[in-house]
Parts: C-alpha cells; structure tokens; sequence
C-alpha cells in the first residue's frame, strides 16, 4: 500500500531539516528571503525611475504607469492561480523555474532598446505573476519547515525582511538610477536570485501538500490573463491606436465577464467564492483593503513623479526623501498589530483611514514650491495611516468572515487589494497625461494635474470611512451564517 501524500510530503521535510543540521530552519528564511527580496522590491524600485523611462522610450505618463499597474494585475492573478501551480509542478520545481525567469526577464529587460516599450510591459506582467506565486511557494516552505511553536516568529521575521523590500525599493531605485540608469534596477537582483535559485535545488522539498490541487484550472486562468492583457493594452495603445485600443479595451472586458460567468458556474471549484460578499463584513473589508490598495500603490506611484517631475529632484533625492516614511510605514505596522490586539479593531482602523486622508489633504494646501520638510512629514503622516489600517484590517477579516470560510476570505481581500493598487497606479497616469494645462511655465502647467491625482487619492479613502461601518454589524451576520 502506497503512503499518503502527506506522510510523504512530511518525512520528505524532515530529511532535509536533518540533512541540513542545526541552523537550517534559519538559513531557510534567509536564502528565501534573498530570492523573495528583489523580486518584492521590483513592485516599487521601478517607480523612482519613471521618469528616466519615460525619456529613454520617448513615451507619456499613460505609456509608463502600465510598468507598475500591469505588474500588480498580473501579480492578483497569480494569487489565485499559485496553489495549482505549486501543486502540479511540486515545491521546488515551481520556485527554481520562478525564480530562474525572474532572472531571465530581468536580464531581457535592461537590454530593451529605445522602441522596446511594449516588450517592457510584457515582461513587467511575467514578473508579476512570478512573483506573486513565489511568494505562495516561500510561505508554504515556511510553515512547512517550522513547527506550531516556532512558526509565528518564523512568519514574522520572515514577514519584517519581505515588508521592509517595497519599503526600501524608491532608495534603492533612486540611488542605481542616478548612479548607473534605470538598467540597473532590474540588473540589481540577479546575484540574489541566483544563490537563492542554488539553494533551493538541496534546500526545499520536491513534493507538495496533499491540500494544495494537482492541476489548474486553466480556463479561469485564461480569462484573467485576457483581463490583464486587456487592461494593459488599453493604456499602451489607446490614444496612438484607437482600433486596437477598442480591441484591447473588449478583450478586457470579455475576460473579467467570463471569469465572473464561471466562478459562479463552478461553485465546488472557484477561485473567489463571490457569494460571501453578500455578507456585509466581508464586503466591507474587500471595499476597505481595495482602497487602501488604491492609496498605497497609487501614492507609492506618485510621490516620487511628483519629486522628480515636479520639483526637478533628482532620483537618488527622491529615493531619500520618500525613505523616512517607508521607514515609519514598517514601524507603524508593528505598532498596529500590537494596538489592534490591545483595542479595538474597528478604532484603530478608523484613525488609519482618516489619519492618510488628512495627509493627502495636506498635501493640496501646500503643493507648489515643494519644501522638504513639510513632503517628509506629510509623507510619514500618510505611512502612519497605512500602516494602522493593514494590521486592523486583516484581524478584521477574521471576524467578519465564518470559521469555515477564514482563508477563503483573506484571499479575497488579498487580491482585492492588489486589485485595487493597480487600478490606483492607472488612475494616477491618467489624470497626470490628461490634467495639465497649457502654460509658458512646464513647472506651473503640471500642477493641476499632480493636484487632481491627490485629489483622487484623497476621495478614494471616502467608500472606506462608509464601508468601515458596515464592519461594526458584520458579527452579528457571521453568527447567523454560521
């Protein structure tokens, strides 16, 4: 009689934790982080060097906010598809060849030439997928490894390296941009990649949990990859070729509709269960982590344009000017968990939420010469906000959502989150290519357009002040639904 897949699964994790000695739970954390690391970063490395891409490709604001947006749509995606993955190809084919076309891309990437804009989109949404599902793979191997009484520090020291990546990605990008060009920032991560890529072939288990699915679902897939193919293409092509901007723009629309088609066909085997958003906690807390989404992303976006394009700065000075509140963002984040556990959910959410509209606000009252101090402590005012909203939300998801249905609800407002940060980064491209007015001065004639995206940002937290009440009644639903 054959043995279980999870026995299997199981003796395979505790040969290699023998195999590799006393230390290899904690090198396991490290040599994942170092794969993980720069692929995380590349969701915000890339925004500092914005401008220095949109010259290098002679494209606008519209063009190049898709480097971002496209990378975050296409990271959902893989959200939801990477349990498939994971399962059919085992857990350390699925990291090694993640991680190997990370590098692959990475290196085509910084070879682009000049007309090689829509190549760049193209491989921005390979990247995001990668690593959206790389991350699912280097969580598993994580909990795998560890046991119950150990596991929630590996997950939090593992979790303080992986936030502090995004945080750290405008210094980073800034300082290679100025320094070497914007080649450099996808250049950066391959000696990382490639020792973790190493590790990985005598360091992580071949097989896979027995719970994870052993084939996916590729129709679904399909339509999502026609979404975000679709998105992207719109914002690429739309102005310069409207015909192919229309197909683009159909292709888009087809395939959100079909998605939704058949996960409410496929109830047994869906990939968001829509159904719970009927009730009212769980749609509160998507409605809340999609724009907290739109405000991280789209701000992460827009403040160091608004530097560079605005102020004249250069990237190295904006990569500093922005790390003070990423810094602060990390810390609040810690101090968030601890004042949710402390107090009350729903408060500490409140003052995030209302804390980062204040700071947007602010900076509409004070826009134009940019002073350093005042963008630094409106800037950390912002990240205090954030930073109090994500721990408040996710203990918030656990009670607004049935025991039953726990995970099946957190993966909902993970990818309605992602959802919501690349639509915030489009959103800020278009007001930024369409909100300027003709003017002698480029400085002034760019104005309005900077204030109209921090306008959009400011009332985009609105919808989560309203949703944020409808979370006080969600546990009295839940007992019902239960």
């Amino acid at each position: 009689m054959s043995q279980p897949t999870e026995d299997l699964f199981a003796r395979e994790i505790a040969t290699l934790t023998t195999a590799g000695g006393l230390n290899h739970r904690r090198d396991t954390i490290l040599w994942l982080m170092m794969g993980i690391f720069p692929m995380i970063m590349s969701t915000t490395v890339i925004n500092v060097a914005i401008p220095d891409i949109k010259a290098y490709f002679n494209a606008t604001h519209l063009e190049v906010q898709v480097l971002s947006s496209a990378f975050l749509a296409s990271m959902t995606v893989a959200l939801l598809l990477s349990g498939g993955v994971i399962g059919k190809l085992g857990v350390r084919r699925a990291f090694r060849a993640l991680i190997g076309g990370f590098m692959l891309t990475s290196l085509i990437a910084a070879l682009l030439p000049p007309g090689g804009l829509v190549w760049l989109a193209l491989i921005r949404v390979v990247q995001g997928f990668l690593t959206g599902t790389a991350q699912a793979v280097a969580m598993l191997v994580i909990i795998s490894n560890f046991p119950s009484t150990l596991r929630g520090r590996a997950i939090s020291l593992y979790g303080l390296g992986i936030t502090m990546s995004p945080i750290l990605g405008p210094f980073v990008g800034g300082v290679l941009t100025s320094w070497i060009g914007w080649q450099s920032i996808f250049v950066f991560s391959l000696p990382l990649c490639a020792w973790s890529w190493l590790q990985a072939s005598d360091r992580m288990p071949q097989g896979a949990p027995v719970d994870l699915p052993r084939t996916v679902r590729w129709l679904p897939a399909l339509w999502l990859c026609a979404f975000v193919t679709g998105l992207t293409g719109v914002f690429l092509v739309w102005f310069k070729q409207p015909l192919w901007g229309g197909c683009f723009a159909l292709a888009a629309a087809l395939g959100l509709l079909f998605f939704c088609m058949d996960q409410l066909k496929h109830r047994q085997q869906q990939v968001l269960n829509f159904s719970l958003l009927r009730l009212p906690g769980v749609f509160a807390a998507s409605v809340i982590s999609f724009t907290y989404g739109f405000g991280l992303f789209g701000t992460t976006y827009l403040l160091p344009v608004y530097l560079q394009d605005l102020g004249g700065w250069a990237s190295w000075e904006a990569g500093v000017a922005l790390l003070p509140g990423g810094v602060m963002l990390g810390l609040m984040l810690y101090v968030g968990g601890m004042m949710t556990d402390r107090y009350s959910m729903r408060w500490t959410l409140l003052i995030g939420l209302v804390t980062f509209i204040v700071s947007n606000a602010a900076f509409l009252g004070y826009f134009y010469p940019i002073h350093l101090g005042w963008f630094v402590a409106i800037t950390i005012l912002g990240r205090v906000g954030l930073g109090l909203t994500i721990p408040s939300l996710n203990a918030g998801v656990t009670q607004v959502a049935p025991e039953q249905y726990a995970s099946t609800v957190t993966v909902m407002v993970n990818f309605f989150r992602s959802l919501g940060g690349s639509i915030g980064v489009g959103t800020v491209g278009l007001l930024l290519e369409f909100g300027a007015r003709p003017d002698e001065n480029q400085s002034l004639a760019k104005i309005p357009s900077y204030q109209s995206a921090f306008l959009a940002l400011t009332l985009s937290f609105l919808p989560a002040l309203l949703a944020w009440f409808w979370m006080r009644s969600a546990r009295t639903n839940v007992s019902s639904a239960n």
